[in-house]
């Protein structure tokens, strides 16, 4: 590994020759030659027994909600390597009156900017990463407090969200019982009905613990590392939280309208790792809808990965437009996943949803996530949420600036997507100018 460069000393770069030992070593040469190569065409992926076709109908489906982040790290390379992670999360919404208009072969300008000023949202804020912290504060109890209040105090519509998650606010006759580890002494406490923080039980620590410790980026801090995966980790939370904020507040304040409008994400409906304490009571939820026989619609949009690289193979398989394929647990694990299908339940913790490929044109097949409500190892048809009326959308949104691209995930990644030139160099003199030359 490379040395790295400070205010006085230049960064170590990688040798220019140091590919030669590895050109020429036989070993290498060797394992090389015994690699099998691969190509679409010599994809046998058997499609039998799992293509369905989605009939074209009409939808009581009249907008759409898009929503997507971004993260841009800055490092300041001279004070003691400082850095912080600034994070943005978009929202879009467009009615389908205005996407026939911005799909049109000549697109005024002036609609396009009726529809950002207009339709559209942001929520910002910044994380610090490295050496930056809160006077008084350690590294940890920054990160937890700059969490706290970036959901709590600036965007409520996110806390209030998380509090319907966590206690089941749906289930007016719960009474929760919320099991919650101390950040600081990892003491478990257990902590009956609704609250916003508490003391820890711990005698010895009694720290005070938040609600938003529940989301637990805080395990991911690591004071060795400079701690960009936990911006990452922060940015795709405030994305679901967001995403499921506009299907709570449609359900307590507008339920009649819920059939009405598409929610929309970029990215399969899936929290990981210790994030994925959120898919239970979010799956909870979904199961409540269909019980309840509410209409609902909700997708995620997958534009790279494993499946997304399937989806090529499946262009060639699918017969027609409205073709869709479910893969199942065995299917995914025989084509898509590395793993036994028989000891392996895939996204069984992690997702909110199942996986499907819809063919929208000749060209193109969409990787997209709807909801089962309780989990699905081998979902069908009728397990997923709203399948007809979400494909038969789905139809109508292509975008021809991509492959397998859909108008409103390309519009909402513009409106929350920060480049990193010149953005980094705005925001790394926006951190300069504001950061307290006292801050650690």
């Amino acid at each position: 590994m490379a040395y790295s460069g400070n205010s006085t000393m230049p960064t170590e770069y990688a040798s220019k020759l140091g590919h030669l030992p590895i050109v020429k070593d036989e070993f290498v040469s060797k394992l090389i030659k015994d690699f099998e190569s691969f190509s679409l065409e010599d994809e046998t992926t058997d499609v039998l027994g799992y293509e369905n076709f989605i009939e074209e109908k009409e939808t009581s489906i009249l907008s759409i909600i898009s929503v997507d982040g971004s993260c841009s790290h800055i490092v300041n390379p001279i004070i003691n390597k400082k850095s912080v992670s600034f994070i943005k999360v978009a929202t879009l919404m467009i009615s389908l009156h205005q996407l026939q208009k911005a799909q049109a072969t000549i697109v005024d300008p002036k609609l396009i900017n009726e529809i950002i000023s207009k339709y559209a949202d942001t929520i910002s804020t910044v994380l610090p990463l490295n050496n930056v912290r809160i006077k008084e504060l350690t590294p940890l109890e920054t990160i937890r407090k700059v969490i706290n209040a970036t959901l709590k105090e600036r965007n409520a519509m996110l806390y209030d969200t998380l509090k319907f998650l966590v206690f089941r606010q749906w289930d007016g006759n719960s009474m929760p019982i919320t099991e919650f580890e101390c950040p600081v002494c990892h003491e478990t406490n257990a902590i009956v009905g609704e609250f916003d923080e508490f003391n820890c039980s711990n005698s010895n620590c009694e720290s005070k613990v938040y609600l938003s410790d529940y989301i637990s980026l805080h395990q991911q801090f690591d004071e060795e590392y400079t701690n960009e995966s936990l911006a990452m980790s922060f940015m795709q939370v405030i994305e679901h939280l967001l995403f499921m904020s506009y299907l709570r507040i449609l359900y307590q304040e507008k339920k009649n309208r819920l059939s009405q409008i598409m929610l929309m994400k970029d990215g399969p409906l899936a929290l990981h790792a210790q994030y994925s304490r959120l898919v239970s009571p979010i799956r909870d939820f979904i199961q409540h809808l269909k019980d309840s026989d509410i209409k609902a619609y909700i997708v995620g949009i997958e534009k790279s990965g494993p499946f997304f690289d399937h989806a090529e193979i499946l262009n060639r398989r699918l017969k027609q437009t409205g073709s869709i394929l479910i893969p199942d647990n065995k299917y995914i694990f025989s084509n898509i996943k590395h793993g036994d299908s028989n000891t392996t339940s895939y996204g069984e913790r992690v997702l909110y949803g199942s996986k499907l490929f819809v063919k929208i044109d000749n060209n193109n097949v969409v990787v997209a996530t709807i909801p089962t409500g309780n989990y699905c190892k081998n979902p069908k048809v009728n397990d997923l949420y709203g399948l007809e009326d979400i494909v038969n959308m789905l139809l109508k949104l292509k975008s021809k600036q991509y492959a397998n691209a859909l108008l409103p995930i390309v519009a909402v990644n513009k409106l929350a997507s920060m480049s990193v030139y010149p953005t980094n160099n705005i925001l790394q003199k926006f951190f300069e100018k504001n950061i307290n030359s006292e801050t650690v």
